[in-house]
């Protein structure tokens, strides 16, 4: 049927726009003329498309071979309508540019049919054609000469097809192998072994095998360590730890895993895929979950699961499809054999990185215990166990453990308290009187250690950790320590783990915010340590208490040896210099001593006062006396008499920095010839201490206060 002019020239127009975007590579405008119910036939063999997608997806994958490079020569273009439809037949010379020159290709005949819809013309098939180079003039098919080259050529590319596409796909699984392995030689830590079970997947899926979940699963002793992807491949969904006998109770596998068979496949229809994956929640101990993981109405939907499974020098690998497929593609199966051979080579590796992370580790936890060790043996006071609490939450921090509180509690002798020496975030607490029986969060550990428990974990949230903190909190001793937290921004938990570690004195407690059960064996080991050194602790402090007492008692004996000599009471001075003597030799840095007298009777009272005379080249203790009159209402003076008449053992009198000057005028005849006995050597004020006896006291003038061990002195 003849077209009209209108019509003929809105098509032509169309015909031409797509013609330009074909010999030019115009990949939109090219799709845009075509219908969606668009089919093309080309000129070659692989030009076979029945849709609009895979012909423009050809075309942009081939559109650069002929962009700008082709030039049509001789053109007849014919058009014809049939109904809605318009055909038009284009015929010409093709010459294609190679290099600098034009080459003659060959006649094209491009037939093409075009239906307008609500966007205008569109291509809804095309075909393109080249004559018969086989057939002579008046015939239409040369049959003698095809036949023989028909033949031979069709022998030839099938045994060449074949023989690529066995060499490409064994290249390509080769390939995926080869990355398998390189992954696993380039593992810089253990956990980089899951990393290989994501890639074993994709490459899997890229080799064009179906797979849904791709795990690896080491087969220990008396249970198996799974490492599964996610539901959609991209990362390890799922880490767990399982018993033996979920496979165990299952015969096919159980027989599968004594033999040595390389693979088994394991379909199990729904009830039964509902029934494993019910056990495998309810018996795992899962270290991750993959939110993607399937619901019971998914395992429904998609009709059971199968296993395949492939074996491994220690374990297996496998993966999973969905629904009942007893027999899966036989080289599906032969690559899975040999994704299992690549995936032992990481095993390798992974045990190797595993040894020296634990060689490495085992350094690690030796340098902390150390560490500990060293700060506890170089103890001297008791009072120092803050400092070595400290140093031990540093070191245990160090190690990874996400402690919030470490420190050492040493028992009473009834033990129900404990002294409790803790440093919390990095704080150090002043130690503190610990009951254990009088609040319920308490009770567990008093418990514990009624029942010689050596290690004890206890775990504290919500409402039972709000009242245990509370309760701390009541503790008049504990004020200070959360004044502390506050001002350091440090937190309480919401949620803390508790692990006591028994020695012969007390224990060890080790506060958490979460389940460390890997850290129980270190936690163990800083005990064993500070029991060692706690004991030579207490070992040479009982030592260093008898030398010390063995000292005082000789300081005590030459003191009283030369009272004893005594013939007259002016030898009170030397006496007096022995005391001053024996005191600097026990450490009690005396500025000057002093023997007081006095003589209510005659309202008199009488000082020997003796201190040390230093320069540069020599050491001189001197002395000298000199008698008051005796004013009661003197301060000083009052006050040492209201301390010796009310029985007071020692009375300790600190002297501000403002009252020095005053205290040196009052005694500035006795201490006339001292050269440094100035108020101006001593800016921050001083102490006197002074012990009575029936005929007055000893006493002493000093910069610091007397510690109980020196006032017992």
């Amino acid at each position: 049927m003849k077209v009209d002019k209108k019509i003929q020239t809105e098509v032509f127009k169309v015909y031409d726009t797509w013609l330009h975007a074909y010999l030019n590579g115009d990949v939109a405008t090219y799709d845009a003329y075509l219908d969606d119910d668009f089919h093309f036939i080309g000129s070659t063999n692989n030009e076979e498309f029945l849709n609009r997608a895979a012909t423009t997806q050809f075309f942009a994958e081939t559109a650069e071979q002929l962009a700008g490079k082709c030039d049509l020569r001789n053109e007849t273009k014919i058009m014809d309508a049939f109904d809605d439809l318009v055909f038009i037949n284009h015929f010409f010379d093709a010459w294609f540019q190679n290099g600098t020159d034009w080459n003659y290709y060959g006649r094209f005949r491009f037939t093409n049919v075009l239906r307008k819809n609500n966007e205008g013309w569109r291509f809804v098939y095309q075909h393109y054609s080249t004559p018969d180079s086989k057939t002579d003039a008046g015939e239409t098919i040369g049959f003698d000469k095809i036949h023989v080259e028909n033949q031979e050529l069709r022998e030839a590319i099938k045994r060449r097809t074949f023989e690529l596409e066995q060499k490409n796909r064994e290249l390509e699984v080769e390939g995926a192998l080869q990355r398998i392995r390189a992954q696993a030689v380039a593992m810089k830590e253990s956990t980089d072994l899951l990393d290989i079970v994501v890639t074993m997947r994709n490459e899997f899926i890229k080799l064009g095998h179906d797979a849904h979940y791709f795990w690896h699963m080491m087969w220990r002793p008396d249970t198996y360590e799974k490492a599964m992807t996610s539901g959609d491949g991209s990362k390890i969904g799922f880490v767990m730890e399982l018993p033996r006998h979920i496979h165990g109770d299952i015969p096919q596998l159980a027989k599968w895993e004594k033999s040595k068979k390389p693979t088994v496949v394991y379909a199990m229809g729904v009830e039964d895929a509902l029934d494993y994956v019910g056990k495998m929640v309810s018996l795992g101990d899962f270290k991750n979950i993959d939110p993607q993981a399937p619901t019971e109405d998914d395992i429904r939907h998609i009709g059971g699961l199968t296993f395949i499974m492939a074996r491994t020098t220690h374990g297996e690998i496998g993966y999973s499809l969905p629904g009942v497929v007893k027999k899966p593609p036989t080289e599906d199966i032969e690559i899975l054999i040999k994704f299992a051979g690549a995936f032992d080579l990481a095993h390798r590796r992974f045990l190797d990185l595993k040894k020296a992370e634990k060689q490495a580790r085992e350094i690690q936890i030796e340098l902390a215990l150390e560490k500990v060790r060293s700060r506890t043996m170089a103890m001297q006071h008791s009072d120092e166990l803050p400092v070595a609490a400290n140093v031990l939450f540093t070191e245990v921090q160090s190690l990874g453990v996400p402690a919030w509180s470490c420190g050492y509690n040493i028992l009473f002798e009834d033990k129900k308290s404990s002294t409790c020496i803790m440093s919390s975030e990095g704080e150090l607490q002043e130690p503190f009187v610990l009951p254990l029986t009088k609040h319920k969060s308490l009770r567990p550990w008093h418990k514990a250690i009624v029942n010689g428990d050596d290690f004890f974990v206890y775990g504290q949230e919500s409402k039972e950790l709000v009242e245990h903190y509370n309760y701390m909190k009541s503790l008049p001793e504990l004020k200070g320590t959360f004044e502390q937290f506050e001002k350091a921004n440090i937190d309480l938990p919401t949620t803390q783990f508790n692990h006591l570690v028994r020695f012969n004195k007390g224990f060890l407690l080790f506060i958490t915010y979460e389940v460390v059960p890997e850290a129980h064996d270190i936690f163990k080991r800083f005990g064993k340590v500070f029991e060692q050194t706690y004991t030579r602790f207490l070992d040479l402090q009982k030592a260093e208490k008898q030398a010390r007492e063995a000292q005082i008692e000789a300081a005590l004996e030459r003191t009283r040896t030369q009272s004893m000599l005594m013939q007259h009471s002016n030898e009170l001075d030397t006496t007096s210099k022995v005391f001053h003597q024996q005191l600097l030799q026990l450490g009690i840095e005396s500025e000057f001593s002093y023997v007081w007298l006095p003589d209510i009777e005659n309202k008199k009272h009488k000082f020997w006062a003796t201190w040390t005379e230093n320069t540069k080249s020599s050491s001189e203790i001197k002395s000298q006396s000199f008698t008051y009159d005796l004013d009661r209402n003197e301060p000083y003076t009052a006050a040492c008499f209201e301390a010796w008449e009310s029985g007071e053992a020692v009375h300790i009198v600190p002297i501000p920095p403002e009252e020095v000057q005053n205290f040196f005028s009052i005694w500035s005849e006795l201490l006339s010839g001292a050269k440094n006995l100035k108020a101006k050597n001593f800016p921050e004020g001083l102490y006197y201490a002074e012990a009575y006896m029936k005929y007055g006291c000893f006493g002493i003038n000093i910069r610091r206060t007397l510690t109980k061990d020196e006032q017992d002195i």
